[in-house]
């Protein structure tokens, strides 16, 4: 009796724990799709004020834009700068300002013929 109570104890947990996560993997050989499921999880994790989810969305939604064409960042941009004025949490503020710095690089480092 013991030991069936605590196979299900263990099976109850894993479900649990499998339905929290509910984070689907993108195919990033589709980014149009990518964009619209990561522009809807940032909408999502906005007014639920969950921030490690808006970063994650965020993350998606640059990689996704950045495979369509490089020259849309400015977009990327300004759409993490308003998630970031807005963010009370100092710790995922301090990642999306690090997203930020990182598009940055890349333009940087894409168009570095034109700044040096």
């Amino acid at each position: 009796m013991k030991k069936i109570l605590i196979f299900l104890t263990a099976i109850l947990t894993v479900m649990s724990m499998q339905s929290v996560n509910r984070y689907e993997k993108p195919d990033f050989a589709y980014p149009k799709q990518v964009i619209k499921a990561s522009l809807a999880d940032l909408d999502r994790a906005l007014s639920a004020g969950d921030g490690k989810l808006a970063v994650r969305s965020l993350i998606n939604y640059e990689l996704a834009q950045s495979a369509i064409d490089p020259d849309s960042l400015v977009q990327v941009l300004a759409r993490i700068k308003s998630v970031t004025d807005d963010e009370k949490d100092p710790c995922i503020k301090l990642l999306l300002n690090t997203l930020l710095a990182r598009i940055y690089l890349d333009i940087y480092q894409a168009n570095r013929w034109v700044y040096d």
